[in-house]
């Protein structure tokens, strides 16, 4: 039992190194420990004795193969790194489950000298020693403030104040927020979920808002419901002059021409290039991995996997995935990580991002634990 636990520690220790955090930006070191993360985990291959299992790890399996073959200008780690991350799905329910909530403690206890430094630097003016940093990636033409345990971007007024924590955006801070708090159902009697729950909401992403919403919608009883939109309701009017908020939440929630002015995961450009894509036979078989980049530069959408690997492609993953979820024997717990799972990927399409299909998959095991 050490050992596992052992195993687990490092093995979530090094999840967190992945992400990256910005002390390994513009390194190699978290590409050689996602192969160091495949074959530390070996050992904890286990057997599928469920029939969806089966279909669900084909199918994944062939989409992954497929990935590769269609991309014939991928590098041979790149071909190597698909495949790695294919191998989550092989682990062990109870090793992804144990890994799932150390993962989680261990992602909390970092928040918290990051949330102090963020509320007395941004919110209240203190000044502390920083350093000016290039960004992770290098295509963004703004860079970050280093503070002790926490950077900003310097993108705009508003945008300094949205909580990155060690990373790159908020958005990521949102989305692992959404997840970790998902797969712990959102249990405000351990203390480690309240500095996840801060920095979700202090992210002002609004993936992390449609994912509260909909745990509040699905799981809470009427009494705690009425009680939740109460106070929401109460912030919502505390808040509604405050410029900070009004430009993060409400600003990003007006319905424009070019649809929720929130959303600039692609351009103008991009969008009216891929309404004439879809009609085009190419794109049932897609362009091959990284061809999107050329095109969506600088964003990011479902609409990349669509580009590079066309509706088989993506038909295949969701398909393998939508059975993958059968694992899960509550109704409502099936959709909600569903929704996880589409919210994800129309935001974030990394399926070939160790530490996302980590949490994508880990997540199953976590909830099943409640009623196992």
């Amino acid at each position: 039992m050490r050992k596992v636990n052992f195993l687990v520690y490092v093995y979530s220790f090094v999840l967190f190194l992945i992400s990256p955090p910005y002390f390994l930006w513009g390194t190699q070191i978290p590409v050689l420990l996602v192969i160091f993360l495949f074959l530390f985990s070996i050992p904890q291959f286990g057997i599928r004795k469920n029939k969806n299992a089966y279909i669900s790890l084909s199918l994944l399996f062939i989409f992954y193969l497929y990935t590769i073959i269609i991309s014939a200008r991928l590098s041979i780690i790149v071909c190597l790194l698909h495949l790695i991350v294919y191998s989550i799905f092989l682990l062990s329910g109870d090793f992804l489950s144990r890994a799932f909530r150390c993962y989680s403690l261990l992602f909390s206890i970092s928040l918290i000298p990051s949330l102090l430094v963020y509320f007395c630097v941004v919110w209240g003016d203190v000044y502390m020693d920083y350093s000016i940093i290039s960004p992770l990636n290098t295509i963004k033409s703004y860079e970050y403030i280093q503070y002790p345990f926490l950077v900003v971007s310097q993108v705009s007024d508003f945008v300094y104040f949205r909580f990155c924590a060690y990373y790159d955006e908020p958005g990521v801070v949102g989305s692992i927020a959404s997840l970790l708090l998902i797969g712990n159902r959102f249990n405000l009697r351990l203390w480690e979920n309240w500095p996840i729950l801060i920095a979700g909401l202090f992210s002002f992403s609004l993936f992390f808002y449609v994912i509260l919403f909909g745990y509040i919608f699905l799981y809470m009883n009427i009494r705690s419901k009425i009680y939740a939109l109460l106070c929401i309701l109460i912030l919502l009017i505390i808040l509604k002059n405050n410029e900070v908020v009004d430009q993060l939440v409400f600003g990003r929630l007006k319905w424009t021409d070019d649809g929720l002015s929130g959303d600039n995961r692609t351009s103008a450009f991009f969008d009216q290039w891929f309404q004439k894509y879809i009609s085009t036979p190419t794109s049932i078989v897609g362009l091959g991995g990284g061809e999107s980049l050329k095109i969506n530069y600088g964003g990011a959408s479902y609409k990349d996997l669509i580009v590079d690997y066309g509706f088989v492609g993506i038909t295949l993953f969701f398909t393998g995935m939508f059975l993958f979820y059968l694992k899960l024997r509550l109704y409502k717990d099936y959709m909600l990580v569903v929704l996880l799972l589409l919210c994800t990927i129309y935001q974030r399409p990394f399926v070939f991002d160790y530490l996302y299909m980590f949490l994508l998959i880990a997540i199953i095991y976590k909830l099943k634990e409640h009623y196992e």
